[in-house]
């Protein structure tokens, strides 16, 4: 990972966009990959390899990246957009990612008690409740 390549977005307005555009196709995917048998959730291997490429759009890092962090407290996530703005990224400390993670999560899954469901298992392994009222 060579962040030193990218453009980071340089205004609030900016990174909130890039936040709120690349949670919103995420979940989208996670909820309908939840019961897919073998299939492990987007989420899933955005936590386990601390990096994501999700269908060629959007790029996720979750930093400290590098061998055997697995476990270690995740400080930063860089999200790149490669679609639109290829070669820009918005850096953001991790509770800014887990509290939007969590309000996109209970935004796409209200009003369906199957998703709330699902929602609130994701919620639960990622640890993201004590985000909520962030």
């Amino acid at each position: 990972m060579a962040l030193i390549n990218f453009k980071f977005a340089n205004t609030n307005e900016n990174l909130n966009t890039l936040l709120n555009y690349a949670l919103k196709d995420i979940v989208r995917s996670d909820f309908g990959l939840f019961d897919i048998p073998g299939m492990a959730s987007n989420l899933d291997l955005l936590y386990s390899y601390r990096g994501l490429r999700y269908e060629d759009e959007v790029e996720f890092y979750l930093l400290p990246h590098g061998n055997g962090a697995k476990d270690a407290p995740v400080d930063f996530v860089v999200i790149s957009d490669l679609l639109f703005n290829p070669g820009e990224a918005g850096l953001y400390a991790y509770n800014e990612f887990a509290r939007g993670l969590y309000a996109e999560l209970m935004r796409q899954s209200e009003g369906n008690e199957a998703r709330r469901e699902k929602a609130a298992t994701l919620i639960q392994r990622y640890n993201l409740q004590e985000y909520a009222d962030m």
